[in-house]
Parts: C-alpha cells; structure tokens; sequence
C-alpha cells in the first residue's frame, strides 16, 4: 500500500509531525537528536517508498492532478508502519522509550492522522462523505453482521495465533488472511471461521492468492455464496466439510475473472 500526497508540502509536513511525536515520546539524552534523514526514510516505508529520495523521486514523474485521497484505515495503517521502522531505527540508536514499540507505534500514528485530518487538513475523522456514501457503509456493516460464526478484532486474531497486531495486518496486506475494514472505528473484521482449525486457515489462505485483486467484500461473498461448481454448495461447506480444495480453488479463479469485468 503506498500513500499518495497532492504535493511535496503535504508529504514534508507529514514527516514532520511523526518526527515531533517521535522526539516527544522517545527519552533522548541532553545533547543529542534524532538523525532526520534517517528518521525520515523509515517512515517514507511505512508509507510505501523506500526512501524519502524515492518519495521525491515518485512526486516529480508522476502527475498529482489525479490525486485521491487515501482511505482512512490505509493512512492510520502507513502511520503505524512508519513509527514502527522508526522507533526500531531509535532503539538501534539506544534511544529508550517506556512503551512496547508496537504499542507505541498504534498510539503515535492515531495522533498523527487527527492533526493531519482534523488540526490541519480540517477534515472530520472517519465520517462519510456523501449520502452514497453512507448507503454503501450501511450495507457494508450489515453484510459483516451476517457473516457466519461472526468476527474477531485484530486483537482477538493476534492472541488467537500468537502473533503480533502488526503481523495481522501484514498476513491481512499478503492475502494471507481475510479482513474487512471497520467503517466506524479504526481496525478490522476478520470472518472467524477461517479460523477454526490451522487445515481450514491454510486452504483459506490459497482461495485468497487466487483472489487477490479482489476487494475484501467480493472475497466474502465468495466464501458464503453457493457456487455451481461445487453442487450449489458455498466455498466455505466445501472446504469445512471433504470438498476437494482444488474444486475451490477453480470457483474461486472464475469468481475472480467475474469481478474484475464488473
């Protein structure tokens, strides 16, 4: 996921408000100061360049008329990203700080996105544009209501395999996991069942790959909607039950080919 800027103004005064909340939550010794250039790459990571020489780079061959604001969740998730590279890079430095990183790292990039979105873009967090708009999170948030065997937040998925907030997150970018963003809060859904035995959680995962230009809410609708490929069942039954996953897998690459006409 990459973050896209208007201009190099917006991009700079990013940079700078994650590297003030960096100097304000880091316990730095008298005389000394967090390196910049250093400091700034590893945030351009986390919102997807590699360099903030490859930010520049990117902002003067490519036209920013066409520019889009990213989505909420993405631009909370890159801040994240960015303190997390940061804050390894501060501790590499033998800066202290009193937080576990990852903890840290959630904490300083929700403050950063209300001053870009509230203190200086002037912009309300998470709130709907348009009446359209409103109709479409509506449907949104009923179709995870409805999803068999319900949800778990990132934080339920995260005790539940013994992994870190940010590895979900990175499973859920890989297509490694299924997840649906929460249009009211920052996070996740993440459709339990996939989570019911480690079998179930690996042949999930192969149906993601195959579909992974699919946006989440396509990918669902797949698991749950019967297919007649496999005798009306749905995708789920199929790989719950002693369906042959490769009969999925083949629902799954046609339902694929489908959507991307649509």
């Amino acid at each position: 996921m990459r973050v896209f800027f208007k201009h190099m103004g917006q991009a700079n005064l990013y940079l700078k408000t994650c590297k003030l909340l960096l100097i304000e939550a880091l316990n730095i010794p008298e005389g000394e100061r967090l390196p910049t250039q250093r400091t700034r790459n590893a945030v351009c990571k986390g919102f997807g360049y590699n360099s903030y020489e490859d930010l520049k780079h990117f902002m003067t061959q490519n036209r920013q008329d066409a520019f889009t604001a990213p989505d909420p969740e993405d631009l909370l998730q890159a801040f994240a990203l960015g303190f997390f590279y940061a804050i390894e890079y501060a501790r590499q430095c033998n800066f202290q700080y009193d937080e576990d990183t990852e903890a840290l790292s959630l904490r300083l990039a929700q403050k950063a996105y209300e001053i870009v979105t509230t203190r200086v873009l002037g912009q309300q967090v998470f709130v709907p544009s348009s009446t359209k708009q409103n109709q479409q999170n509506a449907k949104a948030l009923s179709a995870i209501q409805e999803i068999p065997g319900g949800t778990l937040t990132t934080e339920q998925v995260a005790e539940r395999l013994g992994i870190s907030l940010l590895e979900v997150d990175r499973r859920r970018e890989e297509n490694r996991l299924l997840g649906l963003p929460d249009l009211r809060v920052p996070g996740h859904h993440y459709p339990a069942f996939q989570f019911e035995d480690s079998d179930i959680l690996k042949k999930v995962e192969r149906v993601l790959k195959v579909m992974e230009d699919a946006d989440p809410r396509r990918r669902l609708s797949f698991f749950v909607s019967s297919s007649p490929v496999l005798n009306s069942r749905t995708p789920l039954e199929a790989i719950q039950g002693k369906g042959l996953l490769e009969d999925v897998l083949f629902a799954a690459s046609l339902y694929a080919q489908q959507s991307a006409k649509r």
